[in-house]
């Protein structure tokens, strides 16, 4: 009985590397970024999902927020995710839009209410990189 044993091609160019890593990015996010699709709206969903896997922490936070917010606002509630540039810092950040047309001050007390049952408990993973907001429908 023989063994032959393979050696994984090694890819020396920059470009192909990095093509390489986005297609295995895409293959293990990809179930995931399904489920996303089912769970939020997107401005521009290309632009997410790239911030997406530059920052997968966000990932697993989305999902439990999809279920915060549903806890909180309604099963029903959309929430679309949109990618923006702070013009002071230059840094880009998610931020996800509870839409509801709930009485204004009503609304301020459940996006407190979030903030205080679960947003702010995970405000070590989240840094700067993702904040819910009050939009209309």
């Amino acid at each position: 009985m023989s063994m032959v044993l393979e050696m994984p091609v090694m890819i020396t160019s920059e470009p192909a590397r990095a093509q390489l890593m986005q297609e295995r990015l895409y293959a293990a996010y990809g179930d995931l970024f399904a489920l996303l699709k089912q769970q939020y709206r997107f401005v521009d969903e290309e632009r997410v999902f790239t911030f997406l896997r530059q920052h997968s922490q966000l990932v697993p936070i989305l999902q439990e927020g999809r279920a915060a917010v549903s806890l909180i606002f309604g099963e029903a509630t959309p929430i679309r995710l949109t990618v923006r540039r702070d013009p002071e810092v230059g840094l880009e950040h998610l931020i996800a839009w509870i839409l509801t047309d709930l009485p204004v001050s009503e609304a301020v007390d459940r996006l407190f209410e979030l903030g205080d049952t679960w947003f702010n408990t995970r405000l070590e993973i989240i840094g700067d990189l993702l904040n819910f907001n009050l939009g209309r429908l």
